[in-house]
């Protein structure tokens, strides 16, 4: 006997196959038609580095409509719309921010975790699924090479992390608000400074250390600590960052965690873009990675996946819970047999959406060497691109590359004026797309080689046409 589907959201498995089919090939043409797209998006300024003033608004209806659409035409308008005017993370020629692009399994997999919908925060509402995203997360410790006992658990980035990071750095070292003091490079990622207001502290608990060449000097640490603690002042944690924005550095990572070990500091990694080189053999940089009492990473960037996937990983889970404040009888009691935590109890999240698939799924179906060959062509190409550029008399290499991010500019330069011309003829060109920085008042030109379409070829094709618009001046 047929089911009778009375609800308008009660889709028939005919009518979820039609529709899913459609999109499919909708997505699939613009996914062929990608590399042939400006990296930049249409709606950027080359110029102004901005949206364009005359940028036609696509989504400007106050009111929402009262009678449906037709999917079909809805998802061709918003491929249009969205695929074409956002950049295009993931263009073969796409050399701006640290950024890496989704693969398709990945999409497979959320799609199937939106349709399944388990409700993961509690392990007793979906058994298989919680285990699932423990798995993962003991790959991630697995890769990192950490200690079978770390765990942690996947969040929507880093910047969530890095938050229960500095939370549990503020109640495993304990200070008086106003004495304490949490040591950072001035090229940390802005968003640790975001998790340090968030969790209360005060702006001058930060202590912000001058970088020596883009890393945080272990020197430098240790004076300013040993400064701190004869006023009075209380040391509870410091943060590496394992590839910078900027110039892509990796800080000296041994050198502040035995700073850490002697001083009794929380010491939190930074590896949103960095910590997945950890799985080559050749990024020998990246020792001391394993060392941190945290460590935050983001598989969208290096490891091709979509936004919206990131992970902590702690090396004492119980660092990281949460009191539920309020009387909760609705909630699962801890339980002591199964000796686990609820991902409700780690994390300021109730509701969260079952993140863990996309990423399982696709070291399935790839496997990691699969993504050890990825994040190895993409070391290379940096470091092939960089000599390049050294090998020819117009540029200035600024930072070589730790990882594969690097920055350069024109000499003979004083006013970056030069510099600045040719990042505009660049970017104006619609084939590349990359971003600048200021280091130590000069313009730099960042180049960052992350996504799995850029080949060697589309490098040679950059090289060369840099070149050329160096040469005409």
């Amino acid at each position: 006997m047929s089911k009778l589907h009375t609800s308008p959201f009660d889709w028939t498995a005919a009518q979820i196959e039609t529709a899913f089919a459609s999109m499919a090939k909708q997505t699939g043409a613009w996914w062929e038609s990608l590399p042939n797209l400006n990296p930049a998006g249409t709606a950027h300024d080359p110029l102004t580095h901005s949206v364009k003033k005359d940028w036609t608004h696509p989504f400007h209806e106050g009111t929402p409509p009262e009678k449906g659409s037709a999917l079909d035409g809805l998802v061709e308008g918003l491929i249009r719309d969205l695929g074409r005017d956002s950049q295009v993370v993931g263009h073969p020629t796409y050399l701006a921010y640290v950024a890496g692009a989704g693969n398709p399994v990945a999409a497979i997999g959320q799609a199937l975790a939106m349709l399944l919908n388990p409700y993961t925060g509690t392990f007793s509402t979906a058994p298989a699924a919680v285990e699932l995203e423990d798995q993962t997360i003991r790959w991630l410790v697995t890769m990192m090479g950490w200690p079978s006992a770390g765990t942690g658990l996947l969040t929507t980035g880093s910047s969530l992390a890095i938050f229960s990071a500095v939370l549990a750095a503020r109640e495993v070292r304990p200070a008086l608000p106003g004495k304490r003091r949490v040591y950072v490079s001035d090229q940390a990622h802005h968003c640790i400074g975001k998790a340090l207001f968030a969790a209360g502290f005060l702006p001058e608990e930060t202590a912000v250390i001058e970088n020596d060449e883009g890393r945080l000097g272990a020197e430098k640490v240790r004076d300013r600590i040993r400064s701190d603690k004869k006023k009075g002042l209380v040391p509870i944690m410091l943060v590496g960052t394992a590839g910078t924005t900027n110039l892509g550095r990796v800080d000296p990572l041994n050198d502040l965690a035995d700073i850490c070990a002697a001083e009794d500091l929380w010491f939190h990694v930074d590896g949103a873009y960095g910590g997945f080189f950890r799985t080559l053999p050749e990024a020998s940089i990246l020792n001391g990675l394993e060392r941190g009492d945290s460590l935050s990473l983001d598989p969208h960037k290096a490891f091709c996946m979509p936004y919206g996937t990131g992970a902590l990983l702690v090396k004492d889970v119980k660092a990281i819970r949460w009191p539920r404040g309020l009387d909760a009888s609705y909630m699962p009691p801890f339980d002591p047999g199964l000796m686990r935590l609820e991902y409700s109890d780690i994390s300021p999240e109730l509701s969260r959406d079952f993140r863990g698939l996309r990423l399982w799924l696709s070291i399935k179906v790839f496997g990691m060497e699969t993504f050890r060959s990825h994040l190895a062509s993409k070391w290379q190409q940096a470091r092939w691109l960089c000599a390049g550029l050294e090998d020819h008399a117009a540029f200035e290499i600024v930072a070589k590359p730790d990882l594969s991010l690097f920055g350069w500019r024109l000499k003979n330069d004083p006013d970056n004026s030069k510099t600045k011309k040719l990042f505009q003829q660049i970017n104006s060109s619609g084939r590349f797309f990359v971003t600048t920085c200021e280091w130590q008042k000069k313009l730099v030109i960042r180049t960052c080689i992350l996504g799995f379409r850029t080949d060697q070829s589309h490098l040679e094709e950059f090289l060369q046409h840099i070149v050329s618009l160096a040469e005409k001046g």
